[in-house]
């Protein structure tokens, strides 16, 4: 079973992951990102994340 993803900076569950384009802070900079998936943005805290795509328990094997 999925685990529902949870920012790590500041707890929440209000997360998007990234579907398309965007703009992410990282080190004072804004900087535009072009689909992302694995990327997973706070709509709390505004921080943005890694994520994997695929659970490891239900991956595909080799």
């Amino acid at each position: 079973m999925a685990q529902t993803l949870k920012c790590p900076y500041c707890g929440s569950t209000n997360v998007t992951r990234m579907d398309g384009s965007g703009v992410v802070s990282k080190l004072g900079k804004r900087v535009m990102v072009d689909i992302a998936p694995d990327i997973v943005l706070c709509n709390d805290c505004h921080q943005d994340f890694s994520a994997p795509l695929f659970d490891e328990e239900i991956a595909i094997p080799d």
